[in-house]
């Protein structure tokens, strides 16, 4: 609903919506020499699943296009599939938004990322490089950098898994 009524997100709007899958840790806060421990759970791949489908249908069924992704490093890409690749519905119903920054010097590495069942749906759409990227004369520190298909705004229908 939320998406709708921002009026940005029209009906011919193929941009990305993106679904940021972190393996969930915790930590610490303090405030007024209070603690408190604050925790940022992990996305089980039957939730990251029914959102997504939630979201496509709902997107869908008003007529605007569905260009769905999932966010997630390399690293958790490979942590998630080295289990039978749990993802694979997943895989099927987003495209891949993977951070995998090599040495992190600002270019893009050799070395492909890890991308788990997503290898099943074409690989990786979008791939975030560097965290790392500085401008010469922009005054501005390092920042992420990413690289895209050329497909990549372009909305693709699910697969079967």
């Amino acid at each position: 609903a939320w998406l709708l009524a921002d009026g940005h997100y029209t009906k011919s709007s193929t941009d990305p919506l993106v679904l940021d899958i972190e393996p969930g840790r915790s930590w610490t806060k303090y405030d007024k020499d209070k603690k408190y421990v604050r925790t940022l759970r992990a996305w089980k791949p039957a939730e990251a699943l029914e959102f997504l489908t939630t979201v496509r249908s709902l997107l869908t069924e008003a007529g605007y296009h569905a260009n769905l992704y999932v966010y997630m490093s390399a690293n958790e890409v490979a942590a998630l599939a080295s289990d039978g690749f749990k993802w694979r519905e997943v895989a099927a119903q987003a495209r891949l938004w993977v951070a995998y920054w090599g040495i992190d010097n600002g270019r893009i590495p050799d070395v492909q990322p890890w991308i788990g069942p997503w290898t099943e749906q074409g690989g990786w759409s979008i791939w975030q490089y560097s965290s790392n990227l500085r401008i010469s004369g922009s005054n501005v520190g390092a920042i992420d950098a990413n690289i895209a298909h050329a497909d990549a705004w372009t909305p693709r229908a699910p697969s079967v898994p």
